[in-house]
């Protein structure tokens, strides 16, 4: 369902785009409600982030983690950040390569692994880049993800999984500083399992409509200022609400 941008109110998930100034404070936001810093380091400050750096931040971070300025990140940062099971806001990145959207499209499945024990970076990227690239012109199944995922992490101990006072996973990833992505791109970033916002990009090509309409939950494309009927008719198909501006909702008479 294609939606015009909703007020705070009713944004499903939680004042995302109203919170960047908190984000940009170098401040996140605890379960409780009160504002910490995440591990003595200030995010805000960060404009490149090391693998050491995304994995303390990831494991000890509580609430979502804005990492605004940070210009360039690595597949391997990617992965580390993934781990962490609330909001990630990259907005300062201009471009992403193809790899490190597929470490970011990790963000919210990542759960399973043990948090205390070694955490296979390289070898995790070697599979998930192999799966992407043996399913390559054919339409990239949630379900084996996991599946892979969950044969990586091996077995789990379901009584040591989370814990009473775990914040409920709320894993939504915002990219809104790029400004174009191309159709693998896209196609890695649909298989993130969280609210998706992409918000910086101005307009799309019909295959990156097609692939981001593969992703499931709440996608939002609020910077669009043109969509082609073939786009619009693409993301109609996507299975959750989509975002768009008013005006390229009132101008298409809404499907």
């Amino acid at each position: 369902m294609i939606s015009p941008p909703q007020t705070p109110a009713t944004l499903p998930w939680p004042a995302c785009r109203r919170l960047s100034a908190l984000m940009l404070s170098g401040l996140v936001l605890s379960t409780g409600g009160a504002l910490r810093p995440a591990a003595g380091v200030d995010p805000a400050s960060m404009t490149t982030l090391s693998a050491a750096e995304a994995a303390d931040l990831a494991s000890r971070a509580e609430g979502l983690i804005g990492l605004d300025a940070v210009k360039q990140l690595t597949p391997d940062a990617a992965l580390q950040l993934a781990r962490h099971t609330q909001g990630l806001s990259l907005d300062g990145l201009p471009t992403v390569d193809a790899a490190t959207a597929r470490a970011l499209a990790m963000h919210g499945r990542l759960d399973r692994f043990d948090q205390d024990a070694e955490f296979d970076v390289g070898g995790i990227l070697e599979k998930i880049d192999a799966y992407f690239a043996s399913s390559t012109g054919q339409e990239l199944d949630v379900a084996d993800i996991d599946a892979l995922l969950a044969n990586l992490a091996g077995p789990t101990d379901d009584e040591t999984d989370g814990g009473a006072d775990a914040a409920p996973a709320d894993p939504w990833l915002s990219l809104g500083g790029l400004q174009t992505i191309s159709p693998e791109v896209a196609s890695a970033l649909a298989i993130h399992d969280g609210p998706l916002l992409l918000d910086g990009l101005t307009k799309i090509s019909t295959e990156v409509a097609s692939s981001l309409a593969t992703h499931s939950g709440e996608l939002s494309l609020a910077g669009l200022t043109q969509l082609s009927d073939d786009a619009r008719a693409a993301l109609a198909e996507h299975d959750g609400p989509v975002t768009l501006p008013d005006a390229l909702v009132s101008a298409a008479g809404r499907p």
